[in-house]
């Protein structure tokens, strides 16, 4: 399995942020903070979880830096992406107070439903009245997050079939499609 570096630096600072378990179930809360490495448009996608392999990034479309992907900076770590994963390149629907955005996830992020993206990516996301309440708390509570079909990451089918833009299952909303009414576009 490969561990980033970058993954791991999130895991102590992650682990303090995070609240501690309460028992019973309750629906799944997905968190984000950010890291200025995901803003970086030359860091090479080999030195991440999602480069290598048959699943990698590198391997599905060829990109060899962050800054290839089509909706560069809006890409990071996810919670489900690991070493060769098959969610490596995956999209994902993050919203935050109305703002919302596509994430392509690059990375593993240390936490469980957590995400790590770019530092103007989280300043997209959670801008809010002119205060970026993700860059000053760090980590905030995403009201929303769940993985969308490759192209509203603008990146090609890896299979090459055809899509029709539905979207994959939410984990915690069933089928859900992102509206026009978001407040980022891409």
């Amino acid at each position: 399995m490969k561990t980033t570096l970058l993954s791991l630096g999130f895991a102590a600072s992650v682990a303090f942020a995070l609240p501690s378990s309460q028992g019973g179930s309750a629906p799944e809360q997905y968190r984000v903070t950010h890291n200025p490495v995901y803003g970086n448009s030359s860091q090479r996608i080999s030195d991440l979880a999602c480069g290598g392999g048959e699943n990698g990034i590198d391997t599905k479309w060829g990109y060899q830096t962050l800054g290839q992907i089509p909706n560069f900076d809006d890409v990071g770590a996810a919670h489900v992406s690991s070493y060769n994963s098959p969610e490596c390149g995956g999209c994902w629907y993050l919203e935050y107070k109305g703002n919302s955005l596509y994430v392509t996830a690059v990375d593993n992020a240390a936490g469980e439903n957590l995400f790590v993206i770019s530092d103007g990516a989280i300043r997209s996301l959670t801008t809010v009245n002119g205060v970026n309440e993700g860059i000053e708390k760090g980590t905030v509570d995403l009201d929303s997050a769940y993985e969308v079909d490759h192209s509203y990451c603008h990146l090609p089918d890896p299979t090459g079939n055809t899509r029709t833009g539905t979207d994959k299952k939410s984990p915690s909303t069933g089928k859900k499609s992102p509206t026009s009414s978001n407040n980022y576009s891409v």
